[in-house]
């Protein structure tokens, strides 16, 4: 990678929008699947799969985009729209294996692990509300060392 680019992310991005970034791929990679793949109802009833292809295209990309502006702003202060959009996919699975789990109590589906899935979820809702809290350094005062210089 060449110094430019180092140095860039380093003293524009910091950790803060590294993470930003980061979790905006991998949602913008989950939005293209969800676009892609077709919705089976496989009795589990989850309230995310009744939705439309291109709605949970959508409830992944633009979080995705959000982030991505956010981490490209300065200064870091200004990038915690892009930790509250990134909330919203997870908060939305969360819930809806959260009611598969309530459904399987009123006897509407034999899917009882729910509660397991809607878990998996809030720990990424976790994640990402650490991460917003943790205050991004400041840029080091000397040059990057280069590995040829070691």
């Amino acid at each position: 990678m060449s110094d430019r680019i180092k140095e860039w992310a380093r003293t524009r991005v910091g950790r803060r929008g590294a993470f930003l970034l980061i979790f905006a791929l991998a949602f913008a990679v989950l939005g293209i699947k969800a676009i892609i793949e077709p919705s089976v109802d496989d009795g589990r009833f989850v309230l995310y799969s009744f939705l439309p292809n291109y709605i949970r295209g959508v409830l992944w990309i633009t979080p995705a985009a959000i982030a991505v502006f956010a981490a490209c702003r300065t200064p870091p202060a200004k990038d915690i729209y892009g930790f509250v959009a990134l909330i919203i996919p997870p908060t939305v699975l969360a819930a809806s294996h959260l009611w598969s789990w309530v459904a399987h109590f009123l006897g509407a589906t034999p899917y009882a692990f729910g509660w397991a899935s809607a878990a998996t979820w809030v720990l990424q809702i976790a994640i990402i509300v650490i991460a917003a809290g943790v205050e991004d350094m400041k840029p080091a005062t000397r040059p990057l060392r280069s590995i040829e210089e070691t």
